[in-house]
């Protein structure tokens, strides 16, 4: 490569990383900005600043059409927004990457294939596919028998390099909760395991040698199962007295290597067709004759997957990437959330993000906060695009119909007229979208209600006394959850 366009791609790359969105890096895109200015004007907002209560409650309607605030109560307050946010993350990957964006995952070889035996090295090369399933490893295995492979003379690597990898989303949170596992460009099916009790053991489905889940009595707490990584294996412990105070059908744990488990899988598949693969490694693909390449359903679709149904690993990974795409550099959680409010700072003309804080794309985060008028502010934004022909509202979860609002707002009153995203963390509850008033017109709102007191207890508590803080904070989520609910009723 000529060594101008070397130096010249560095300081680009230098200078995006500096001002991490400024006009420079901006000139890439046509950002259209809005101007949100209006939610500041109106009587109903300076009226109810002075309505603070003892700040658990926030909220702000205002008609999308006219931009008229029609109820408003602490609208500028910050509050934990938890899965509210991914709005944020479907706005930002919209877009930066576009709604026809697909994610590419490759398997390729360097070599010659001779007498049904590959004679160089193999590599599964990921892409960051949020969406990724164990039926599309199955076709490139089919892609390794039409090839007439059946075995590797030397090595079997995987290359994750496209995006930063983790073995949590978010590190203060529980290790064995499945809504909490690692990310990695070669992620696969929300990387999750499902465990199932039989006896006093586990089954593992997908079972994988390298993943090993033992008693042990060194470990006190009867509650959870305690993650302990060894090289190149994901070793999980758990109490002796576990199945006698936990009862479930089906547990989900999540991976904390997703490229190795991965990688495992296919190795695993490739077998049970006769297909013998070297154990895996980490390792940078050069340039590969490929044998089979993936292309993921479009952005649009994945961002409905994630809105609907509140897939965390999916909206992380739709984050990392739209950071990377648009700055040109491999981003960390934190780094490419920045990358996404000044982004969101650039487009909302006069809405106020400064005191904004995120931590990720998906919200699971105890430190995020965010207020009602600049989510508010970002729902307007989005409502005045079209992706490909559909309003932002339409990829929401409808009322008492999709995803985690099928079973609320169900009633005649307000099934079907409600379009929003579910945020719920201990402590923490907030729903924002759009609803159908009584004058048929459409309304962009968002409603919080955040304990911040006991959120810092909980925080600071671990082992027996968490779990009781933890049953303590699940009735406050159903009190608090049935408000919000009510709420919306009254405004419709």
């Amino acid at each position: 490569m000529n060594i101008t366009r070397v130096l010249y791609r560095f300081f680009t790359d230098f200078v995006c990383i500096a001002v991490i969105l400024s006009p420079f890096c901006a000139k890439r895109l046509s950002i259209e900005p809005y101007d949100a200015t209006l939610l500041a004007s109106s009587p109903v907002y300076r009226e109810s600043l002075n309505k603070y209560d003892k700040g658990h409650l926030g909220y702000l309607v205002v008609d999308v059409e006219s931009r008229k605030i029609e109820k408003a109560h602490n609208p500028a307050k910050l509050f934990i927004p938890a899965s509210t946010q991914k709005i944020l993350t479907a706005v930002f990957a919209l877009r930066i990457l576009g709604p026809g964006y697909r994610f590419t995952t490759r398997l390729g070889y360097k070599g010659n294939i001779k007498s049904n035996r590959l004679d160089g090295d193999l590599y599964l090369v990921g892409g960051g596919d949020p969406a990724f399933e164990i039926k599309n490893l199955m076709d490139m295995v089919d892609s390794l028998e039409a090839k007439g492979i059946k075995s590797i003379a030397n090595k079997y690597y995987y290359d994750d390099s496209t995006l930063t990898t983790t073995e949590s989303i978010q590190e203060s949170f529980e290790g064995d909760y499945g809504f909490n596992p690692g990310l990695s460009a070669l992620s696969l099916g929300s990387n999750i395991i499902f465990l199932r009790s039989a006896g006093n053991r586990f089954i593992q489905t997908p079972m994988l040698e390298y993943r090993v889940i033992r008693m042990s009595a060194g470990v006190k707490n009867s509650r959870e199962l305690f993650y302990q990584p060894e090289e190149n294996r994901e070793i999980w412990l758990y109490s002796k007295r576990f199945f006698k105070h936990n009862r479930f059908e089906v547990k989900l744990l999540p991976v904390k290597n997703p490229s190795q488990n991965t990688a495992m899988l296919l190795r695993k598949l490739a077998a049970d067709r006769g297909i013998f693969l070297p154990l895996p490694l980490p390792g940078r693909a050069p340039k590969l004759n490929y044998i089979h390449e993936h292309r993921s359903k479009k952005l649009l679709e994945i961002v409905e997957d994630f809105l609907t149904f509140s897939n965390s690993m999916m909206a992380e990974l739709v984050l990392l990437k739209s950071a990377q795409q648009y700055t040109g550099v491999i981003q960390r959680q934190e780094s490419a959330s920045m990358v996404m409010k000044k982004f969101l700072q650039k487009v909302l003309k006069g809405a106020t993000l400064e005191n904004m804080v995120l931590e990720n794309g998906s919200g699971l985060s105890t430190r995020a906060r965010i207020s009602p008028e600049q989510i508010v502010a970002i729902l307007l934004f989005a409502e005045s695009k079209k992706f490909r022909g559909t309003d932002f509202s339409r990829l929401l979860p409808l009322s008492g119909s999709t995803g985690t609002l099928s079973s609320r707002l169900f009633t005649p009153a307000v099934a079907l007229k409600v379009f929003a995203k579910t945020g719920t963390l201990h402590f923490a509850s907030g729903m924002a979208g759009f609803y159908y008033g009584r004058d048929g017109r459409k309304k962009a709102f968002a409603q919080f209600y955040s304990d911040f007191e006991k959120r810092r207890i909980i925080d600071k508590q671990t082992g027996q006394r968490a779990q009781k803080l933890r049953a303590a904070a699940d009735q406050w989520t159903e009190k608090y959850r049935i408000k919000i609910d009510k709420r919306i009723e009254r405004w419709l």
